[in-house]
């Protein structure tokens, strides 16, 4: 009985993180995360500011 499991299947998520891990390898990795983080923050903050209202208006 074979079934198919779609591109979210986890098997294919390992995969697809050791092929990064090779092509970037570790520095640029972390790299590539802490940029990722700092974005993500930056979003964040600039949803809440967006909550509060405009500034300046």
């Amino acid at each position: 009985m074979a079934t198919a499991m779609g591109l979210i299947n986890p098997t294919h998520l390992l995969a697809l993180a050791l092929l990064v891990l090779i092509v970037l390898g570790p520095r640029r990795l972390l790299a590539l995360r802490s940029s990722l983080a700092r974005a993500w923050q930056e979003l964040q903050a600039a949803i809440a500011q967006g909550r509060e209202g405009p500034h300046g208006l």
